[in-house]
């Protein structure tokens, strides 16, 4: 996990955006995700439009060697 440097009155959302993380919520983010790993994602579904949302995020997480928990999972 990553620590960031923060400036008075700052937002946390506003705090990732600086450093390069997409927050997933504005207010309360529990998670962020990397702009350029969302980057990637935007220039290979330009080449391959079928590529899913899905399939990127297993390949990103059997690259980095992390079990990918869905929604579906986290609920039971």
């Amino acid at each position: 996990m990553a620590s960031f440097s923060r400036f008075e009155d700052e937002s946390f959302s506003v705090t990732l955006v600086r450093h390069g993380y997409m927050p997933t919520s504005p207010l309360h983010p529990e998670s962020a995700i990397a702009m350029d790993v969302l980057e990637l994602f935007f220039v290979l579904s330009a080449q391959c439009p079928s590529l899913s949302r899905l399939a990127f995020v297993k390949g990103v997480c059997d690259f980095h060697h992390v079990e990918l928990i869905t929604l579906c999972q986290r609920k039971h």
